[in-house]
């Protein structure tokens, strides 16, 4: 294996790793380069891996639990960890998989009373130039707050509901109606997080106020909190915390849910074959 370097994509997020085979076991001293360089940019960038479900599943090992995702029939029925995205069709005219996934900011399981900590995306089948994968900084947008706004949230708690993105994405989400396996999941209490918190490796604040997921903060009067969550949701994505990924084949990105949200841009369709699987990493609650 030649010498591992990392390749800074933007001032805030993401670095590409060259120099790395993940079909092949990583010896500890190559995992920790690479954990290092993800505690610092939070996304890497693994181009030209030709993984098969075991080589992603055992990467996805290495950095903790592996978490089961609630949509069971978007699954890989021979490896259950690894949730299909797609929208390619089978001859009966269902999906293989959960098409046209997460085309809204958001980071993975923040309605978790144990979100997410890191997800493993897999691209097999791309269509290139095109279904791009935007991330935004929350350590960056809680940074550039000012200090009475940081006072503000870290005094407050958020709270978060599954459900809350069929609501507010109803019309591109009409086809993804919750379905019985999910109800009780979907209709499960809301959960509620500090607004701010300390990411347990790096020690940085960042926001934990998710862009779709998050309800309200129940400290503050109705009209307070929802003026409190639009300024937020639009000050999270600025561009100056963004970096936009474009897509190659056999790219697998890792981020860190506890650092960054995340939005797929959905400007492909049908006739444009797209084919992902996705690994994600249990996570801890989060503490202030």
């Amino acid at each position: 294996m030649r010498d591992i370097e990392i390749e800074r994509l933007s001032g805030t997020v993401g670095a590409v790793v060259h120099g790395v085979d993940l079909t092949k076991p990583l010896v500890n001293s190559t995992f920790d380069t690479i954990l290092e360089a993800w505690h610092d940019h939070s996304l890497l960038v693994f181009r030209d891996q030709n993984l098969e479900p075991n080589d992603h599943i055992a990467f996805a090992r290495r950095f903790g639990e592996i978490e089961i995702h609630v949509l069971k029939a978007n699954l890989m029925p021979e490896h259950p960890e690894i949730l299909l995205s797609s929208n390619r069709k089978k001859p009966d005219g269902k999906r293989i998989g959960r098409a046209y996934n997460g085309e809204y900011w958001h980071s993975d399981g923040a309605y978790l009373p144990a979100p997410s900590k890191a997800s493993l995306l897999y691209g097999i089948e791309i269509p290139v130039g095109y279904g791009d994968t935007m991330f935004a900084s929350t350590n960056a947008a809680y940074e550039a707050l000012s200090q009475p706004y940081k006072n503000l949230l870290d005094g407050l708690t958020c709270a978060h509901e599954f459900h809350q993105v069929y609501r507010t994405n109803k019309d591109r989400l009409a086809e993804f109606k919750v379905s019985a396996e999910e109800s009780e999941y979907t209709n499960s209490p809301i959960t509620i997080h500090p607004a701010t918190h300390t990411h347990p490796e790096t020690k940085r604040r960042a926001l934990f106020v998710d862009p779709n997921f998050a309800t309200g903060f129940p400290e503050l009067e109705p009209g307070e909190s929802d003026a409190l969550l639009a300024f937020l949701r639009n000050h999270v994505t600025r561009p100056a915390f963004t970096y936009r990924h474009r897509w190659q084949p056999n790219d697998l990105l890792l981020w860190d849910n506890r650092s960054l949200v995340h939005a797929a841009i959905v400007d492909y369709d049908d006739t444009m074959p797209r084919y992902l699987h996705r690994v994600t990493v249990a996570g801890q609650p989060p503490q202030r």
